[in-house]
């Protein structure tokens, strides 16, 4: 990414996070508490005609590198 599209990505962050605030502050308690090996994150999408999908994963030993880099995003 170059320097402009990383401002227009804080950006985008930034209306994202201000448009969800239920879900940065949910966000955030998990970063508090931490994701720790053998947590599981579970995602389920509706769509507007009802169709769900759904997905889940326990986070392994390999998995944590790439948490703490997306982790330090938040902080550049």
């Amino acid at each position: 990414m170059n320097p402009l599209q990383i401002m227009k990505f804080k950006d985008k962050i930034g209306e994202f996070r201000e448009r969800h605030q239920g879900f940065s502050r949910f966000i955030n308690a998990v970063r508090k508490k931490g994701l720790p090996q053998g947590s599981t994150i579970e995602i389920k999408v509706t769509f507007p005609d009802e169709q769900v999908m759904n997905t889940s994963f326990r986070i392994k030993e390999d998995d944590l590198e790439l948490l703490q880099m997306i982790g330090d995003l938040r902080k550049k």
